[in-house]
């Protein structure tokens, strides 16, 4: 997982990983690696998770390769 916090967390299986409300982060499966998203979301202010843009496959491919 990385965030714009500068966060940068490596995953195992299995492994949790709790973030900071208001921190901006990402993870993602690879070209040999799937991957399962859970997320669980609490409400904050009355608002739950603000979920961000929609990336591609071509675009996440992209800035692996950079």
């Amino acid at each position: 997982m990385e965030s714009t916090s500068g966060i940068d967390v490596p995953r195992d299986p299995g492994d949790v990983i709790w973030t900071p409300p208001g921190d901006k982060h990402w993870r993602g499966a690879t070209h040999t690696t799937a991957m399962t998203h859970i997320a669980v979301q609490a409400f904050v202010d009355g608002r739950p998770v603000d979920w961000m843009e929609h990336v591609t496959d071509d675009e996440y491919l992209d800035q692996r390769t950079q």
